[in-house]
């Protein structure tokens, strides 16, 4: 268990009560992350958000018959200083993008385990970016084979520390990791 004095506030999100129970092993595992509360709908979500003030909200992606690119979206809009983790067994494209441009700060796969998640919620509550290596390669796959949707974020686009960060994430590395191999700050590699 982490002995840290900084307790980060979670609220998870998700719409299967199994998955919601199996995630409180989060708190066993790590002493200072503190689940605050738990949401199986949208509505209940941005509720508790505004009740609660998590640090970190853990968010599927599809909740039902409702978006949860959507609640990302409404929740950093409404404090935008608020990290979103999803937490999904989607590694479609679009909605990976989606995801993105709705301001996550995190995408994993649920085939993830548990200690590989703690460490996610730590590096996004530290203000770091989390995305999983899957997401990253399918995103470089789909790029190269000119599948994504025109007005998608292009490698194009980007600048050549913006490529090298990008392979880079693409292994898997964290934020502080993607920092020392590029020679800049966690900070910078995040923004």
């Amino acid at each position: 268990m982490n002995s840290n004095p900084v307790t980060i506030r979670l609220l998870v999100v998700d719409d299967y009560p199994v998955l919601r129970a199996g995630l409180r092993t989060i708190q066993e595992m790590d002493a200072a992350i503190k689940i605050v509360g738990e949401a199986s709908t949208a509505g209940e979500a941005l509720s508790l958000a505004t009740q609660l003030r998590p640090d970190v909200v853990l968010l599927d992606i599809r909740l039902q018959n409702e978006n949860g690119i959507q609640v990302c979206r409404s929740l950093k809009a409404a404090w935008p200083l608020l990290r979103v983790l999803f937490l999904t067994s989607y590694a479609d494209e679009q909605l990976i993008l989606s995801a993105l441009e709705a301001g996550a700060d995190g995408y994993l796969l649920k085939e993830k385990d548990t200690r590989r998640l703690v460490e996610a919620i730590r590096e996004v509550a530290r203000g770091g970016s989390v995305f999983d290596p899957q997401v990253t390669r399918r995103l470089a796959e789909a790029k190269a084979g000119g599948n994504l949707a025109p007005g998608t974020i292009g490698i194009g686009s980007l600048t050549p520390l913006e490529r090298r960060l990008l392979a880079v994430v693409a292994q898997g590395k964290t934020n502080k990791e993607v920092g020392v191999a590029l020679g800049r700050t966690t900070k910078t590699v995040s923004t």
